[in-house]
């Protein structure tokens, strides 16, 4: 009787046999077909045999089979204990079935006979299998080529430790010994930049690691992709997608200046105050990782700077509304959006069950959107999106038809201040769309299950609050303080701003000595325009007869762009502007008109530039030239550089449907054509070719095969 010997399978275990092979021993015992030895091998390499006998069928053999895959490839290093396994079987013929016919994992050594009674249908099998994997690894090896070669990719290559190396490993934690950079570095300018969104992201892309040594300090170890943040909540785009970890930023920076004798370095951490006498920063580590024998604070420590750069962005405002923090939630974070989700998804399957009343089952069925201004706007067009293109066609109907979007804002119409033609293209998208648009509306309270809204009858009088049911609240109104700009202005008279740090046109935080602030958590000062309102009526004036026409005003708006970088936006809204200011109607503006509109930009407009990203990012670049000439030249940078002026490229916003409006400059437009130049801006714009090959893909999946509604 011919036999065969199979390969022998080793598992390494912690000093027990791991279920899937007392499972296989047991299996083993109770068959008496072939006879079977087993050696455990212990430390003290005492052996014991056991004999018994198998018989090879498909659940103890697929076990087997997959027990020696493993030792072919991997080993568990734990407690060194070896169970070894020598199978034997009666007879060739009964391990010389089809494989067609049964299915089976059959082990044969060298010498075991290959041929059997469908070798052709085996032949067509494997190449048909060999084509199918040719053409994965094709497709595999051409992805990997294009990560792999990007020039914004790291080019280093991580170590692995093996078992016995990470044991002997210990953590080391980021505690407080002093100034932790004070003898630490290339011996160049400090520069310290709090924060990693795009202003820093910018400024660190182009900052000279020849002139610098950077430390870059944020609680976030990633750079988000923010304006994607809406469509991650209903999953045509994952979060991972839109996030990039800080560090691969720093290595770009590395192997982009691979020849530079400064150094970068990242602390996962928050700063909560910064002393420009000693020009040091506070921070804190915000991990649970608890140092017990820190000598200044638990897990805090010191960093000095020559130069500080503060980009840590703003928060949402919930302008004092009760209830906002405890029943809404913003959309700033990736965690937002995973929470959102979380109960959209909550609420539609509630929605579904059976014990629910008409009115119960109405009131889970209604998401309320808080705020119209862009983030609110595309948070509205991807849940449109999502119930359209996946719940209606996975839900019931009778739920479907019950879902309703609420949006409640506070002017007279959304995205109020953008251009009225955007505004229109928007407004009409959602109404096509079933968006329940409230406009002049305000939430007086949020509560665990409904929202008291007050509508603006005019200036004064106000109607009286009504009940608003919903399951999800999403709250996308403003922004305010952080921590640390709070502190920063509560102890320097100069900063007096309630909302964000006072910066000169030189991004200079005004007050504080060699630091700058860019972003979401600073405001360009800008001279009162009410103190030159007669110099400029004189100049508006061209024709010299008293009175201003709409065009001598646009013109000089225009003229004046230059030098006050927030009339671009003023002049988007000119002619609202104009026809508020001409109170007695008859077409142009007296002295006392112009001078009462003027006062009305200082009141409303005293931001000079919107917070978007495409700012911040616009001013980290500005400020890393303006850091590098400073320290290459030596030269004051308030005297002999320019100040920084903003030249608005244009925005775009999605609105549902695959539609999406854009305002570029002179050009305002909408719909599907605009959509597709929305995404291949956002596309150009990602941080790495990473993020582009997942989001290109995101795209594909959703567009094949839709949005997952699995909750997890």
């Amino acid at each position: 009787m011919k036999h065969f010997h199979s390969k022998i399978c080793s598992l390494r275990t912690g000093g027990r046999q791991p279920p899937a092979a007392q499972s296989l021993l047991q299996t083993l015992k109770n068959h008496d077909h072939s006879s079977w030895t087993t050696t455990t091998r212990r430390g003290d390499n005492s052996s014991q045999q056991q004999h018994g006998s198998i018989m090879m069928i498909n659940g103890s053999s697929l076990l087997t089979h997959s027990l020696l895959m493993n030792d072919h490839h991997h080993s568990f290093h734990h407690d060194p204990m070896t169970l070894q396994c020598r199978f034997f079987s009666t007879s060739q013929s009964s391990c010389s079935s089809s494989w067609k016919d049964q299915k089976e994992t059959i082990f044969r050594d060298e010498n075991f006979d290959h041929h059997h009674h469908h070798h052709d249908s085996q032949k067509i099998h494997l190449g048909r299998k060999t084509l199918a994997l040719s053409l994965v690894g094709i497709g595999v090896g051409i992805c990997a080529f294009v990560v792999m070669n990007d020039d914004d990719q790291d080019g280093r290559h991580s170590s692995l430790l093996s078992v016995q190396d990470s044991a002997a490993t210990t953590l080391t934690p980021r505690t407080s010994h002093g100034i932790v950079n004070e003898h630490h570095g290339s011996g160049k300018k400090k520069l310290v930049v709090l924060g990693s969104g795009w202003g820093s992201v910018s400024l660190i892309s182009d900052i000279d690691l020849n002139l610098y040594d950077v430390y870059v300090v944020s609680p976030r170890n990633y750079f988000l992709f923010t304006p994607m943040l809406p469509s991650a909540l209903v999953g045509t785009v994952s979060l991972q997608s839109i996030i990039e970890p800080i560090r691969r930023v720093l290595e770009r920076k590395r192997k982009k200046q691979l020849n530079a004798n400064g150094m970068i370095e990242y602390y996962e951490a928050e700063c909560y105050d910064v002393d420009p006498v000693s020009q040091t920063v506070k921070c804190k580590d915000m991990s649970n990782f608890v140092v017990e024998h820190a000598h200044h604070g638990a897990n805090e420590f010191e960093l000095k700077y020559d130069k500080l750069v503060i980009a840590v962005g703003a928060q949402p405002n919930s302008f004092g509304v009760k209830g906002v923090e405890e029943f809404s939630v913003p959309m700033k974070q990736p965690e937002h959006a995973q929470v959102l989700r979380e109960r959209l998804l909550d609420a539609l399957e509630s929605a579904c069950l059976p014990h629910l009343t008409e009115e119960e089952r109405r009131n889970a069925l209604k998401i309320v959107v808080v705020g119209g201004g862009p983030t609110g706007i595309e948070t509205a067009g991807y849940l449109v999106d999502f119930i359209k293109q996946d719940v209606n066609k996975l839900f019931p109907k009778d739920i479907v038809d019950k879902i309703q979007i609420v949006m409640i804002h506070s002017s007279d119409h959304i995205l109020n201040m953008y251009d009225t033609k955007i505004v229109e293209l928007a407004e009409k998208q959602f109404k096509l769309n079933h968006v329940d648009v409230r406009t002049n509306a305000r939430v007086i309270e949020v509560r665990e299950k409904d929202l008291l809204v007050a509508n603006k009858v005019d200036e004064i009088t106000k109607s009286e609050p009504y009940s608003l049911p919903f399951s999800v609240c999403i709250w996308t109104t403003g922004v305010s303080q952080v921590p640390l700009v709070k502190t920063i202005v509560d102890k320097f008279p100069a900063q007096k701003n309630e909302k964000s740090l006072v910066i000169d046109g030189y991004l200079q935080v005004i007050g504080l000595k060699n630091v700058y602030a860019i972003g979401d958590c600073s405001k360009i000062q800008q001279p009162q325009l009410i103190k030159k309102y007669e110099s400029f009526y004189e100049e508006a004036d061209t024709n010299h007869d008293g009175i201003l026409t709409f065009e001598e005003l646009e013109a000089l708006i225009k003229k004046k762009e230059k030098e006050y970088p927030h009339f671009v936006i003023i002049n988007q809204k000119l002619k609202n502007l104009f026809e508020k200011a001409d109170i007695n109607h008859d077409g142009v503006l007296s002295k006392e008109e112009f001078k009462a509109l003027l006062e009305h930009i200082d009141n409303e407009y005293y931001s000079p530039l919107p917070l978007t990203a495409q700012v911040a990012s616009r001013q980290g670049k500005y400020l890393a030239d303006c850091l590098n000439q400073i320290e290459e030249k030596k030269e004051d940078n308030n005297t002999t550089l320019p100040p920084f002026m903003y030249k608005h490229l244009g925005y775009f916003a999605y609105i549902g449907s695959n539609h999406a409006v854009a305002d570029l400059g002179a050009m305002k437009m909408g719909g599907f054509t605009t959509w597709w130049l929305y995404r291949a801006a956002y596309f150009s714009k990602q941080v790495s070719w990473k993020n582009r090959y997942c989001l290109a893909s995101d795209w594909i999946r959703t567009t094949l095969f839709g949005r997952d509604v699995s909750r997890f």
